[in-house]
């Protein structure tokens, strides 16, 4: 298993296609500036975590807010740093197969992986944002906002990775490998789908063997 992954086939000829040309300063731009926000939340979360700390142990004096603010700034954080990871291709991945496959094979997987993450990405993006929408009446207790300004770096970071995705597919040297792996990850969310009804028993077979387990781990334990 490797964390920066195999580089994509976009990396040797960038250049292949006019839109490929066309959406490379567009990504690096993207990317620079989501890198930009991440790095100034990570300095602000690192200076409010410890004026909370000085504040509660040296102070005795706490910042009732600044645990509440720290959480949300955490997640934006998480959500951008999910965004850069996805620009540079460094998500932890198996790269073991990819790395033994013919070079169209492997343009292929490496396709496959982008678009698998767009159709995830737009699976979950409606219930994020309606999650986001409900939580906009809930005020927050020690900042008295709305905790939509948590709840909106769901579908905000969803939205990010999906041009960042994008722009990824755009910038293939072939459209060949591209349309193959859409074909595929198309086929394969029609596939679930239909599968479903026979699939959703599987979760209460889940919770089954969870509790089977437990009960076996006290009995055993005390024996």
């Amino acid at each position: 298993m490797d964390a920066h992954g195999a580089s994509l086939p976009i990396s040797a000829d960038v250049s292949a296609t006019a839109l490929g040309r066309a959406a490379a300063p567009v990504e690096r731009v993207l990317g620079l500036l989501v890198e930009a926000i991440a790095a100034i939340l990570v300095v602000v979360e690192i200076s409010l975590l410890g004026a909370g700390v000085l504040a509660r142990y040296v102070f005795h004096a706490p910042l009732v807010w600044s645990d509440e603010l720290a959480s949300i700034l955490f997640l934006w954080l998480s959500m951008l740093g999910a965004v850069i990871a996805l620009r540079r291709g460094e998500h932890m991945r198996m790269t073991g197969l990819v790395s033994r496959v013919s070079p169209g094979t492997r343009a292929v997987l490496e396709a496959l992986a982008v678009t698998a993450a767009i159709a995830f990405l737009l699976m979950i993006l409606p219930h994020a944002l309606e999650y986001a929408e409900e939580e906009n009446f809930i005020v927050t207790p020690a900042l008295g906002i709305s905790n939509a300004w948590r709840a909106g770096a769901l579908p905000i970071g969803i939205a990010l990775m999906l041009v960042v995705a994008c722009l990824r597919l755009i910038r293939f040297g072939s459209w060949k490998p591209v349309l193959l792996a859409a074909a595929v990850t198309l086929a394969l969310v029609a596939l679930f789908w239909l599968a479903g009804p026979m699939l959703k028993p599987l979760g209460k077979l889940n919770l089954i063997v969870f509790f089977v387990g437990v009960v076996a781990l006290n009995v055993f334990s005390g024996v």
